[in-house]
């Protein structure tokens, strides 16, 4: 579960764009795109444990670490392109709390990304590649529209409201609530 998630986070982080196709899961891709990771500026020593690693054990340390270190390392220049495609223009400036104009400046790097909306990208980045585990582009959309009890019976989106704090109890509620989709199916 950890090489899965770290291939979607990684897809939804922007730096598999041109490695994407049909893939088997085993070492020689998670040492792409853990390459890919560390080019970007995250996981950079992992990508030489990875290589030497044998067991599963080694393994699944080295993966829960990148998954760690990717939670800290926003990437907004990567970042833009996959998160745009999978939510729309609309929606992520919503979820963004930005104009539809600011993503279209930023995406297009015409100006650089505020490190404020950074945050908020990638938490989002996050939370949609977790998502894309369980759901396609339609159902990871009506994901952040639809009430959640476990959110008190507000939808993600509005959680994401203003003033939202990504350092939140709600933050840590939308994060367990994306991920627990993972190997569960959708809910």
């Amino acid at each position: 579960m950890a090489a899965a998630r770290l291939v979607a986070r990684a897809g939804f982080l922007g730096v598999l764009d041109d490695v994407l196709g049909d893939r088997v899961l085993d070492q020689h891709f998670l040492l792409l795109v853990i390459s890919k990771l560390s080019d970007a500026g995250v996981g950079r020593q992992d990508r030489l444990l990875l290589a030497r690693a044998r067991y599963p054990e080694e393994y699944r340390d080295i993966l829960e670490n990148i998954l760690q270190e990717t939670e800290q390392s926003p990437l907004p220049d990567h970042e833009w392109h996959p998160v745009l495609m999978a939510l729309g223009e609309d929606m992520l400036a919503s979820l963004l709390r930005i104009s539809p104009a600011s993503v279209r400046r930023y995406s297009r790097k015409e100006r650089p990304t505020p490190d404020d909306v950074a945050a908020r990208l990638h938490f989002v980045a996050l939370l949609t590649a977790d998502l894309s585990g369980a759901y396609n582009e339609f159902g990871i959309r009506r994901w952040f529209d639809r009430s959640r009890q476990a959110l008190g019976d507000r939808a993600p989106g509005e959680v994401l409201g203003a003033g939202f704090d990504l350092e939140s109890d709600d933050a840590a509620a939308l994060r367990r609530l994306a991920a627990g989709l993972l190997g569960a199916g959708a809910s």
